[in-house]
């Protein structure tokens, strides 16, 4: 490891090993810049065979300064936090994979770095990072089990069965979320990649076999599909503050390629910019490209 924030992982308190996560800089010249661990050890349970220490990083993002921003998920109770994130404590039950956010400078130095996640299983797959520093994530929770939401217009734990997909912001420093939500209730999604764009909207890609896709301009057509969704931030005139909402979202089936949709200011056009790629509307893409 070069300029390692972590140099060194370890057995597990039962002598295992196990998977760690790693992130590397290389310049421009191809020379390594940094190289650390990002990994946990110890696992929440008393007693256990055949267990072993798991963090594993599953997206990464750059913002203009050169900063790296990953994601992931861990079952290590010691994974890494910086004093003053959002969430420091393992959050999960025995054994719970639970996602996590971590911020490094130039250097390679952890900025912050916080778990996000439910007690049962989360997993965060994909993430972006607008110009002010702000990372946005995406990935799955199984269940109600107190995954941090902040935002309940499309599906209020408190009172429905939400599970599946989730999309969070967090704020530039770690420390709160802006939002926070699930795609909808009772689904099998999982967001798999993730964009903002200059004006903060977030975009989101997955695929689903039953879906309750919140405002829908192509409805679930059956045997598994590609989702995409995008989710708006904007201010009200009066109030001045953030409404996020899912501003639109379509099934487009087995794409062997996935497109952003693009939300012109006052309506969700989806059919708009895939004809703009020669591709027609979502409609045409089920018809012609699924299997």
């Amino acid at each position: 490891m070069v300029s390692a924030y972590q140099n060194s992982v370890s057995q597990d308190q039962f002598l295992d090993w196990g998977l760690y996560g790693f992130v590397t800089k290389f310049a421009t010249d191809g020379s390594l810049a940094y190289s650390t661990y990002l990994s946990g050890s110890t696992l929440n349970i008393g007693s256990c065979t055949g267990c072993f220490p798991d963090s594993e990083i599953l997206g990464v993002a750059t913002d203009a300064s050169g900063n790296a921003y990953v994601t992931g998920y861990t079952t290590t109770m010691d994974f890494p936090t910086t004093t003053g994130a959002l969430t420091t404590a393992y959050p999960g039950y025995s054994l719970s994979d639970v996602g996590f956010v971590s911020k490094f400078d130039t250097s390679g130095s952890l900025v912050y770095s916080t778990y996000l996640a439910g007690q049962t299983s989360s997993f965060l797959n994909a993430i972006a990072v607008d110009s002010t520093g702000a990372a946005y994530v995406t990935g799955y929770d199984i269940a109600n089990d107190s995954f941090p939401i902040v935002t309940t217009s499309i599906c209020d734990p408190s009172s429905s069965a939400c599970n599946g997909a989730v999309i969070a912001k967090l704020d530039p420093t770690g420390a709160s979320l802006t939002y926070s939500t699930f795609l909808g209730m009772s689904n099998n999604m999982a967001g798999q990649a993730i964009q903002v764009d200059a004006g903060g909207d977030a975009f989101v890609v997955g695929s689903d076999i039953a879906f309750d896709l919140a405002n829908p301009i192509e409805a679930y057509a059956g045997n598994g599909d590609v989702v995409v969704a995008g989710w708006a931030e904007r201010r009200l005139r009066r109030k001045n503050r953030p409404d996020y909402k899912c501003a639109c979202g379509c099934y487009v089936a087995f794409f062997p390629a996935v497109w952003f949709v693009k939300r012109p200011q006052h309506e969700c056009a989806a059919n708009y910019r895939l004809a703009q790629y020669g591709l027609g509307s979502a409609h045409h893409l089920q018809q012609n490209y699924r299997h």
